[in-house]
């Protein structure tokens, strides 16, 4: 006999791309922190680039997060995890063309380099 695996029930897949979301708005937050605080900050303009797109990307996945939320109320628990992937599809289509950066150190400092697999600047 063949056993299937029961589908987790949706409130548990949106908690964890809350999850997910939240965990990645603090490391972003964390990056921006650092690079705020790297002397050359105020000359090194990939740094302004970088601080400024990880706030526009912190903003959008706030917005994510909200609305995840929102699912989650009792009242709202039929999501789907097609109602998830259509809210990722909008915060992805809602970014115009973000760079996609990562830490490099050189001997100025930290430099952001193109990273094609995620958004916003990591350090």
């Amino acid at each position: 006999s063949a056993t299937t695996m029961a589908q987790p029930p949706p409130g548990s897949v949106i908690g964890d791309r809350i999850a997910e979301l939240e965990n990645s708005i603090r490391k972003l937050q964390s990056s921006n922190e650092f690079m705020l605080g790297c002397p050359e900050f105020k000359e090194d303009k990939d740094l302004q680039d970088a601080v400024k797109e990880n706030k526009e990307v912190i903003v959008k996945r706030m917005k994510l997060v909200e609305e995840l939320k929102e699912e989650l109320k009792p009242h709202e628990r039929r999501t789907s995890k097609k109602k998830i992937e259509a809210l990722d599809n909008k915060e992805s289509s809602s970014l115009s063309n973000p760079s996609k950066l990562a830490r490099k150190e050189d001997s100025k400092g930290p430099r952001a380099i193109k990273k094609p697999d995620e958004e916003g600047f990591l350090l």
